[in-house]
C-alpha cells in the first residue's frame, strides 16, 4: 500500500544534529565548490536553490530548465555511507588523506516538479555525495553505472569521456592505472554572484569501475591557480588509494 510505502521512505530520513541557521551555512558553501555542486552544474543547475527542513530532515529543493532534478537528503552517521556503498559492492575510507568523514548527501534524480516523497519512493536515479573534512572538504561522489542516467549526472558523454561545461580549458589529461582510465582535470569556480568571475578552480578526477559497475568522482578543496599543479598530483594518488580497497589485485 502507498501509506507503507510512504513509512518506508519515512525512515530513510536523517536525524538533524545541527541548527537550521547551521544547515543553510553549509548549503551555501557546498553550493560554491564541493563536489555535489559542480557534478551536476550543467544541468541541475539549481540543485541548492532551497533548503528546507521536512520530517526532522534536511531536504534540498531542485530547480532547474532542465528534463531532470534532484531531492536530497543529508546524513552525519558513517553508517549510512557504509550502507549505501555496500549495497553497490564497493568500499570507501571513513577518513581520506587524514581528513575524518563528515557527512553524506544522497541525491534523489527525478524530473523536474516531481515532490520530495515521490523521489524518495521512485527515483530515477540515486547518486552519493560523502564529504570529508570540514573546512576545506574533500568530496567522493558515486553512482552505479548500471543505470545510462548516470552519464547525465556525471556530466560523461556515451563513450564515458568526461566533459563538464566549467572544465579549465587545457586541463583534462588521462592515467591508467589497474585497467581504470582516470580522467584528471581542473573545474572552473566562480564567485555565484554572476559577474563572470572566479574565485578558485577545483582539481577532480573521475573514473569508471566497470568491475563494480560504479563511477567514482574525487575533488579536492578550492585552490589558486599556482596550487594547482601539486593538488591534482596529490588528487590522483588519492584517487589510487580508492582504486585499490575496491580492486582485487
Amino acid at each position: 500500500m502507498i501509506e507503507d510505502r510512504l513509512y518506508e521512505a519515512a525512515q530513510e530520513l536523517p536525524v538533524p544534529t545541527c541548527s537550521f541557521t547551521t544547515i543553510k551555512e553549509r548549503a551555501a558553501w557546498q553550493g560554491t565548490g564541493s563536489g555535489f555542486q559542480f557534478i551536476h552544474h550543467r544541468k541541475i543547475a539549481g540543485i541548492f536553490a532551497g533548503v528546507f527542513l521536512l520530517a526532522g530532515c534536511t531536504v534540498i529543493a531542485a530547480t532547474t530548465a532542465a528534463d531532470y532534478g534532484a531531492w536530497a537528503s543529508h546524513s552525519v552517521d558513517f553508517s549510512k555511507a557504509e550502507t549505501v556503498s555496500g549495497d553497490l559492492g564497493i568500499t570507501i575510507p571513513e577518513s581520506l588523506d587524514g581528513n575524518a568523514f563528515c557527512n553524506i548527501t544522497t541525491g534523489y534524480v527525478v524530473p523536474d516538479g516531481t515532490s520530495y516523497l515521490e523521489a524518495l519512493i521512485t527515483p530515477a536515479y540515486r547518486w552519493y555525495s560523502v564529504d570529508y573534512g570540514t573546512d576545506r572538504t574533500w568530496s567522493l561522489t558515486f553512482g552505479t553505472t548500471k543505470d545510462d542516467l548516470y552519464h547525465y549526472c556525471f556530466d560523461l558523454d556515451s563513450e564515458n569521456v568526461w566533459s563538464p561545461g566549467r572544465l579549465l580549458p587545457g586541463s583534462r589529461r588521462t592515467e591508467e592505472y589497474k585497467g581504470i582510465t582516470m580522467q584528471v582535470g581542473t573545474v572552473i569556480n566562480y564567485n555565484g554572484k554572476g559577474d563572470g568571475r572566479t574565485s578558485g578552480f577545483i582539481p577532480q578526477v573521475i573514473w569508471v569501475d566497470a568491475e563494480n559497475s560504479t563511477v567514482f568522482s574525487l575533488s579536492a578543496p578550492a585552490c589558486d591557480e599556482s596550487d594547482m599543479d601539486q593538488i591534482t598530483d596529490h588528487l590522483t594518488k588519492t584517487a589510487k588509494e580508492i582504486i585499490d580497497i575496491n580492486t582485487d589485485g
